[in-house]
């Protein structure tokens, strides 16, 4: 079963990486309101990471890594759909 995870701040991503045997390699992370300050740091990952665009504009911030993919809403209205279930974090 694939999820989705919805990280909202800094703290989710702590306690995701606690429970990380909640992850599989099937599943996303998408970084939104406040953790998407977390897009510029090393992101020790196997899964695919999104980063919401509009609040990294709404926060000043350009995406420097390479290893994330900026979407949407549409878009993550569109990738939740990809998932068996969603999560937030």
């Amino acid at each position: 079963m694939s999820t989705l995870h919805l990280l909202t701040n800094n703290a989710g991503f702590d306690l995701l990486s606690e429970q990380a045997y909640l992850i599989t390699p099937e599943d996303a992370l998408v970084l939104m309101a406040e953790a998407v300050y977390l897009a510029n740091d090393s992101l020790p990952l196997q899964q695919k990471v999104y980063v919401l665009q509009e609040d990294m504009q709404l926060r000043g911030m350009a995406l420097r890594s390479t290893n994330l993919e900026q979407l949407n809403y549409p878009q993550l209205v569109a990738l939740t759909a990809q998932f068996d279930r969603t999560l937030s974090w």
